[in-house]
């Protein structure tokens, strides 16, 4: 086999490196983009799919910064590294190395893509390990990563049929997991409230965008009942009305601040994640709850979060609507 870096790279493969790291420049640009607006991911959720779960984790954030930041960096990275000595050379600035001298540029390169295939090789770790969720878009930047190292430090062995096999399977694997990231159903459950961190046990902080910690799964709503939400909110518990959710799931959350802490009380809610102590599991399961939030109302069940105005059209509410909230779709 060759040795990486005893042979330059062609502008064809440099282009191919360009193209690749742009397939993840995409991908960060997503993950980054729904960071920011504390937005669930389309992702299909699974007992083993959970993307939400793992880009909301501990482990989702480096020097204050979401890792598609450096991410996306990386990829930017690389695409300027790699069509770098090509823009050069066109606009008549020679930027190819002097023979029988290092080449900087290429140096960079085979560098970057191996310190981004061992970051991301230690990030599967972390998500199979430790998290115990799978991320399709984090698979994705992985193998993205991998083709990237092979290509820059490797091509001479790669060029050969076994080489383009791998290459093939790997960008095949890239494209299967964007064909799987079809938006998913958006009341489903997802493990993590959209914001920020999960905050310490007993810190009183709401919790934004992260996995809430296991030993206390009970934090404050932040939300205010009015006299309308808490005339709603008795009438339901009157009229023999449930809602079903899990304290990981965002829309949960929502739901339980349309209301505000105070009416919320007053709702029969049936916690359904077995992962806590707190939960009524056989409920859930007589009930064969599938999504969260799911409302039982007059012995019908409706899945998916819903505004008050609905939840009091189901129940034929007859007081007033002057609710305070409403969840923006």
């Amino acid at each position: 086999m060759p040795q990486p870096g005893s042979t330059p790279l062609l502008s064809s493969q440099r282009w191919l490196l360009a193209g690749l790291a742009s397939l993840g420049i995409f991908d960060a640009s997503y993950l980054l983009i729904a960071h920011a607006m504390g937005q669930s991911l389309a992702c299909p959720q699974t007992a083993i799919i959970n993307c939400d779960e793992v880009v909301t984790s501990q482990y989702s954030v480096v020097m204050g910064l979401p890792v598609a930041f450096w991410g996306l960096l990386a990829y930017l990275s690389v695409v300027g590294l790699s069509l770098w000595p090509i823009v050069g050379n066109r606009l008549g600035r020679a930027t190819d190395p002097t023979p029988g001298t290092p080449d900087g540029n290429l140096f960079l390169l085979r560098g970057l893509t191996t310190v981004m295939a061992t970051i991301s090789s230690y990030l599967v770790y972390l998500m199979v390990g430790v998290i115990h969720g799978v991320c399709l878009y984090c698979i994705g930047s992985f193998l993205l990563s991998l083709t990237l190292f092979g290509i820059a430090n490797f091509w001479p062995a790669l060029t050969k049929a076994s080489g383009r096999v791998v290459i093939g399977g790997l960008l095949v694997g890239v494209l299967a997991l964007a064909a799987l990231g079809a938006p998913p159903n958006q009341s489903a459950a997802v493990p993590g409230i959209p914001g920020g961190f999960p905050p310490q046990p007993g810190s009183g902080v709401v919790p934004q965008n992260g996995l809430v910690p296991l030993s206390e799964p009970v934090y404050p709503i932040p939300t205010t009942s009015g006299p309308a939400e808490m005339a709603l909110a008795r009438w339901l518990a009157e009229n023999g009305a449930r809602m079903y959710g899990g304290y990981r799931c965002p829309h949960c959350f929502r739901e339980k601040e349309l209301f505000g802490r105070q009416a919320f009380q007053l709702i029969d809610y049936v916690e359904c994640d077995p992962s806590t102590s707190s939960a009524r599991v056989a409920l859930c399961k007589a009930a064969n709850i599938r999504e969260y939030p799911t409302w039982e109302i007059g012995g019908k069940y409706y899945p998916g979060e819903a505004n008050l105005e609905v939840l009091a059209a189901r129940s034929n509410y007859p007081g007033s609507q002057a609710f305070a909230r409403h969840i923006l779709r």
